[in-house]
């Protein structure tokens, strides 16, 4: 018997996202299979849209306080009374391979105690590998994503045990959950929710898996605050620059990833591991200042659907892309 799977879709506003991830959704699932979105105040009309189209939904509502980790427990709450066996982690602004819940299905029968989440390609450059899952060195300080910007070139087909998982489609044993480990959406309401939580679930014993044969493709444009100033998406300024080190909306801001340092990390390593990161952080931000001196917005092309199957880069231009923030 197939077990049953609960999508769990945070948004807030962003509906022109939100409904075709949905409509593609909804011909992958088996009929016990549930879609739930949790809208954390939006004023796109996101819950009405998603009514009149899609009334088999569950549109779970926020204030606007919950973010993206206080989101994903809501869900996850709902879809454990209603008899969830996994959860599936998925973001709104991402491009779905026909084939990528049936692969991570399939990723979790192997591997029965784990978390399987997607191989994640940049959807405006879909030869790249965007995520490959997360490693941590501390004794060298270093914190990274595996394979970010190298081409999708056959190097990238194995599955891959990480030490954290981004949290863009990443399937969830329920058993995660039943033993305690939720997302901590006191410490880290929007950036490194995920990685914590991956993290406090590998050290209770569960695995975390990569399964490269699942792909979603993520809409870099749609990325938070500090890609996008790296990327040229936002025009650099100061003021840009300090919201990227205080905001919560920042995976680079000390209050989620300085914070994330100091709970995992052993206290040895604090300083060589802060100081790697943002030193590394403060170099790139100096390397987008001088490349874009206008201070004009970079576009990104725009996404072609039909540009999911290349095996090789296209002839566009491709931006320098950075990897260990977002």
């Amino acid at each position: 018997m197939r077990r049953r799977v609960f999508v769990v879709i945070p948004v807030h506003n962003g509906i022109e996202h939100t409904l075709p991830t949905v409509r593609a959704l909804i011909p992958l699932l088996h009929p016990a299979d549930r879609i739930v979105v949790v809208d954390d105040g939006s004023t796109d009309g996101t819950r009405d849209i998603l009514h009149g189209e899609h009334p088999e939904v569950a549109v779970l509502a926020g204030d606007g306080t919950l973010w993206w980790s206080g989101a994903i427990n809501l869900g996850a709450r709902y879809a454990l009374q209603q008899g969830a066996d996994f959860i599936l982690f998925l973001n709104n602004d991402v491009v779905l391979h026909p084939q990528f819940l049936e692969e991570l299905l399939i990723g979790a029968a192997e591997h029965p105690r784990a978390l399987i989440a997607s191989k994640i390609l940049n959807a405006d450059e879909p030869w790249k590998v965007w995520c490959m899952g997360g490693k941590v060195d501390w004794l060298q300080g270093r914190h990274w994503v595996l394979g970010h910007n190298e081409l999708d070139d056959g190097r990238w087909e194995e599955p891959i045990e990480a030490d954290w998982l981004a949290g863009m489609s990443v399937l969830v044993p329920v058993q995660v959950f039943l033993e305690g480990i939720w997302v901590d959406r006191r410490a880290f309401p929007q950036y490194s929710g995920d990685s914590d939580f991956s993290l406090r679930a590998h050290r209770a014993g569960f695995r975390l898996v990569v399964w490269p044969k699942s792909r979603i493709y993520n809409k870099v444009q749609c990325s938070g605050l500090t890609t996008r100033l790296l990327l040229g998406l936002e025009p650099f300024s100061l003021r840009l620059f300090v919201e990227s080190l205080t905001s919560i909306k920042s995976s680079a801001a000390f209050c989620t990833f300085g914070k994330f340092v100091l709970r995992h990390a052993p206290a040895w390593s604090w300083l060589l591991t802060l100081g790697r990161f943002y030193g590394f952080y403060f170099l790139k931000c100096l390397q987008a200042f001088i490349r874009n001196p206008s201070r004009q917005i970079k576009k990104m092309p725009e996404f072609q659907p039909r540009e999911l199957s290349m095996g090789k880069r296209a002839a566009s231009a491709s931006p320098e892309l950075i990897g260990d923030f977002d």
